[in-house]
């Protein structure tokens, strides 16, 4: 893991509370090719984020799992 880098980590709006539709397209681009997303994806499952985009997903999200 040392080598690989999160796709979103250049990008801001990951960690917002808000985010628009464009942002959210965009995201759902970069996570479909991040290296980190399986364990992006386990780490929102685990913590259940108040705000941001995990995995692709914009949080919050109530009662929902997510997909591989």
């Amino acid at each position: 893991m040392e080598t690989d880098r999160p796709a979103c980590r250049d990008y801001e709006f990951f960690t917002a509370d808000h985010t628009g539709a464009a942002q959210k397209a965009l995201a759902s681009r970069l996570c479909a090719a991040c290296p980190l997303r399986d364990l992006c994806r386990d780490y929102a499952e685990a913590s259940k984020p108040t705000a941001g985009i995990w995995c692709g997903i914009p949080y919050p999200r109530r009662n929902r799992k997510l997909t591989p």
